[in-house]
């Protein structure tokens, strides 16, 4: 992956994305500009960092706009699913609660929300990127998890309870798909 700063310009946020991630979703400024995220008119960009916080791994899209027929979420070409907020894990100390969640927008929430979070790209890509970072993950005593309320929501749960026994299990309120969601309506925005 080239440097970050060539791709997107680093720390760039449309009008568009502006409205989306702080008028739309509440979230802290200081937030998406400590992950680094950047815009373009129809996709935000969002950087995996190695656990270093230096070594650009991936970059996810997250598309803006309402055209059906264009992917939500895409991966850069040739780039892998990593686990998201990777740096978080090097900076916790062994008695930090650590929030999983999936997506990069829970994990955003959950930041905002005061929680250290890291993210699963999604329900389907937990195998191929978490394995790597078993160790650093279990070492915590308090791992929790808001999944996502539908069946891959539930499945990621159950895949992560069998590698971390002592992750516990929050719900949303009803009518909450998930913590992004949660968040935006109680945001107080």
């Amino acid at each position: 992956v080239r440097d970050f700063a060539q791709v997107m310009g680093d720390g760039v946020i449309t009008k568009e994305a502006a409205d989306f991630l702080f008028n739309q979703r509440g979230l802290d400024k200081n937030v998406i500009s400590d992950l680094r995220i950047s815009s373009n008119h129809t996709h935000i960009a969002i950087p995996y960092f190695d656990m270093d916080g230096h070594t650009l791994i991936s970059i996810q899209w997250r598309y803006l706009g309402c055209d059906p027929s264009v992917p939500r979420f895409v991966f850069t070409k040739g780039c892998q699913p990593s686990i998201y907020n990777l740096p978080l894990l090097s900076t916790l100390k062994p008695d930090d609660d650590l929030y999983i969640s999936e997506g990069s927008s829970d994990c955003w929430a959950l930041l905002s929300d005061g929680h250290k979070a890291i993210a699963i790209p999604s329900a389907t890509s937990l195998k191929s990127c978490i394995n790597k970072h078993i160790d650093a993950i279990a070492r915590h005593p308090s791992i929790y998890i808001f999944p996502d309320d539908d069946l891959p929501g539930e499945a990621l749960f159950m895949e992560l309870k069998r590698k971390f026994p002592h992750i516990v299990k929050l719900c949303l309120p009803t009518g909450c798909k998930d913590y992004a969601d949660f968040y935006s309506q109680t945001s107080g925005r």
